[in-house]
């Protein structure tokens, strides 16, 4: 089975061969769990505070030991894939993207530790907000993109591409 043939912003290549990742149980088991991190990762789009993207990540790793296929789907996917080829091409997370996470995280730990958890149940809060703690130092040395893609001839700043014309 061959693998989609790489772009010019691909800066590492894909596997061109099945993984060979021992039993097929083994392989069945990376499988389903891909399957269930792509479903933990679209509830995540449609549930407040589910993240979407580290659990695509995580799918994109099964699919990668389990199922050329599907983990190619998932990588040409037009809303996913993109933001998860960069990240595993090491290009990392645009700023935008980061600082909405941060900000996302921070609403619901403050509702969770000032609104949910009751005031007497102080150990509970602080668990929370070392979580909420960990997640920001976690999302925040995170490599960064400041720009678009060199491949898209276009930067953020004006707006307009290489030639002059606006997008």
């Amino acid at each position: 089975m061959l693998v989609r043939a790489m772009d010019e912003s691909d800066q590492t290549p894909e596997p061109t061969n099945p993984p060979k990742y021992g039993p097929p149980w083994v392989r069945g088991l990376w499988l389903a769990l891909g399957f269930l991190f792509v479903a933990l990762g679209l509830i995540g789009v449609i549930l407040p505070g589910l993240p979407t993207t580290p659990f695509l990540l995580l799918a994109a790793a099964c699919f990668s030991k389990s199922s050329l296929r599907f983990y190619n789907m998932l990588l040409e996917n037009r809303w996913f894939g993109r933001g998860i080829r960069d990240y595993r091409n090491g290009l990392g997370v645009p700023l935008r993207i980061k600082i909405l996470a941060i900000a996302m995280m921070w609403v619901f730990v403050s509702v969770a530790v000032f609104v949910l958890i009751p005031q007497d149940q102080v150990l509970y809060r602080i668990v929370v907000a070392v979580a909420g703690l960990i997640g920001t130092v976690y999302v925040a040395r995170q490599k960064t993109r400041r720009a678009d893609r060199p491949d898209t001839g276009v930067t953020r700043s004006t707006g307009h591409s290489a030639s002059g014309n606006r997008r």
